[in-house]
């Protein structure tokens, strides 16, 4: 009971923190339209009476000026349904505004290998699209809820003057309606919660059907058919699944609803005779049949709001959750003003889900202003080492010192600062080219022009019609398409913008044309360098140019060494070469 109190007060605190006037002033709406609502039925009794004592007197002012009040009722219920729906949207909107800023803080600041874990990415689709949607209709429902409470005991204080007994009789008959609703939503979140992953893999094939780099592969292998009965399939079976749910839930509210509104049906029939017998007024019968309705209505309106609010509060839960995931632990230690040296120390590591290591006790020094190569076949590890150097990974035994300090124990931005990166399968992100290269920073266009000209991007850059304001998304209004060598230049040129200490590239010249390679090379490996640079490659002429090469193959460190020293070592790296030489020989 406590756990579930303390949900409840997250879940409250969330709904108010975000849009907290507007939350406010939707509940004190929704009481007053709660009391509003059950005036029309008293007012509408003295109609009925007015018109059948004109009837009879002929007089008509009485009956002219509570039509007049009925209408002025009428007009401002109009005007209150419109001020909470207005209400609603500002508080909706702005609710949707916060709680996508907190998930994308969650998603950055939660540990990097949880991008590992299927379920991370079924949990944020599932945060993204139902529990924001669930979160923002919640209050609304709340709002309904207490505006329908507010109804009921309004509804109560009239038929009490009749009989209590039918209130109870009614409210006896809605209750097994409730249990069963709230266990449809459960059922129901249950269903949505298993077809997440089919869907989202469903919407990654219709993603790739109409994305501009998919599409032409597809064409060229008539693989269109294949993939849209894929997602077809997907979909039919999530369809199937989710329509035998829903048709027993059909079934069973038609048989509940039925038998509810014949209990109510009983009840007005006992009241009408009563009421006869009573020698009650016209307008006092009508009133008494119109707060039955209002009764049955009421209590339908609750039923069908508890389970929405039972359902909405499961994807709300998961949101909580989400937001509650432990985040990385910052390092509160500034890095030196140069780093000197990055030991790697009997390092492990082993992803998520796999029952091997990928690197077992691997350790090498990489020193200040000089250059090296990772070495190895596909899979060697040779990516990990660049993640775990970054810190994105937390070795699974051994450390990472950074002049003798454990990396997890060092400020991260400030060592980033002192990072530039080119990842194998680097970012596009759809923003003009300024923005492409600087990021963050504000764009120093001397600034930017030097690094795109380290890279022979500033031509290229410059001959598109906006230059650097040039968006690079052809999906967007005026956006270009840059080739797959163009945008490699574009994330070196990011990477040289930050002039840093350290430079870390995968397979950088996998897209380049030859001049802009070694044009690359001459900075990055010259004499005149004044930063460290860790390279993944399997270009025999970076070995030759680099201090020191690293080796890797079945998750060890197998040699280190200059390019000289491993060939006339002829170990692996020798080995390797050699094939690699004869294949090329063989295909000339």
């Amino acid at each position: 009971m406590t756990l579930k109190l303390n949900k409840f007060r997250q879940i409250f605190i969330l709904l108010f923190s975000c849009a907290r006037g507007e939350a406010i002033l939707l509940v004190l709406l929704s009481v007053f339209r709660g009391v509003y609502a059950s005036l029309g039925v008293v007012l509408w009794k003295f109609i009925i009476d007015v018109i059948m004592e004109a009837l009879q007197t002929k007089e008509l002012r009485n009956v002219v000026l509570l039509v007049v009040c009925y209408f002025i009722y009428t007009a401002m219920e109009t005007v209150l349904a419109r001020s909470i729906a207005h209400v609603q949207w500002k508080y909706t909107a702005k609710l949707n505004i916060r709680l996508g800023e907190k998930i994308m803080d969650k998603s950055f600041y939660i540990a990097y290998e949880e991008f590992d874990k299927s379920d991370t990415y079924d949990t944020i689709r599932k945060v993204n699209n139902e529990s924001i949607a669930s979160i923002s209709t919640l209050l609304q429902q709340g709002e309904t809820v207490i505006q329908n409470v507010v109804s009921l005991i309004s509804v109560i204080v009239i038929l009490s003057q009749f009989s209590i007994l039918f209130v109870v009789i009614a409210i006896a008959a809605i209750i097994p309606m409730i249990i069963i609703d709230v266990k449809m939503a459960e059922k129901l979140y249950e269903l949505n919660n298993e077809l997440t992953e089919p869907r989202r893999y469903a919407d990654k094939f219709k993603g790739m059907l109409t994305d501009y780099l998919s599409i032409r592969e597809i064409k060229v292998y008539k693989a269109f058919h294949y993939i849209k009965d894929k997602v077809v399939a997907l979909q039919m079976n999530s369809y199937e699944k989710e329509r035998q749910v829903k048709g027993f839930q059909l079934k069973v509210d038609i048989i509940m609803n039925t038998v509810f509104i014949f209990i109510c049906y009983v009840l007005k029939l006992v009241t009408i005779c009563a009421s006869i017998i009573r020698t009650y007024t016209i307008g006092t019968i009508t009133m008494y049949i119109n707060a039955l309705d209002m009764l049955t209505n009421t209590l339908q309106m609750i039923v069908y709001n508890i389970a929405g609010l039972k359902e909405n509060m499961l994807y709300i839960n998961l949101m909580l959750n989400f937001l509650e995931k432990e985040e990385i632990k910052p390092g509160d230690t500034p890095v030196s003003e140069e780093i000197g040296s990055i030991r790697f120390e009997q390092v492990s590591f082993r992803y998520h889900g796999q029952s091997r290591d990928i690197l077992k006790q691997v350790s090498f020094t990489l020193k200040k202003n000089a250059t090296y190569l990772l070495y190895g076949v596909n899979g060697a590890g040779k990516s990990t080492i660049l993640k775990l150097l970054l810190g994105l990974y937390v070795p699974t035994t051994g450390r990472i010192l950074v002049d003798g300090m454990d990396l997890q124990d060092i400020d991260k931005d400030s060592y980033y600062d002192r990072v530039g990166v080119v990842f194998q399968e680097f970012n596009k992100y759809p923003m003009n080219v300024k923005e492409n290269i600087a990021l963050y920073d504000n764009g120093d266009i001397k600034k930017l022009e030097q690094a795109a000209r380290k890279v022979n991007a500033d031509e290229f850059i410059r001959e598109l019609d906006a230059g650097y304001e040039s968006v690079l998304n052809n999906e967007l209004k005026d956006g270009v398409q840059l080739s797959l060598g163009q945008w490699q230049k574009i994330a070196i040129a990011r990477m040289f913008y930050r002039n840093a200490e350290i430079y870390i590239l995968d397979e950088p010249s996998a897209s380049l044309d030859q001049k802009t390679t070694e044009r690359l090379n001459r900075l990055l490996f010259g004499k005149s360098k004044k930063h460290t640079t860790i390279m993944v490659s399997h270009n025999e002429e970076i070995a030759q140019k680099v201090d020191e090469i690293i080796v890797l193959g079945n998750r060890h460190v197998l040699e280190i060494g200059s390019y000289e020293e491993l060939m006339a070592k002829k170990g692996y790296f020798y080995s390797n070469i050699k094939s690699e030489e004869q294949d090329e020989d063989y295909y000339q």
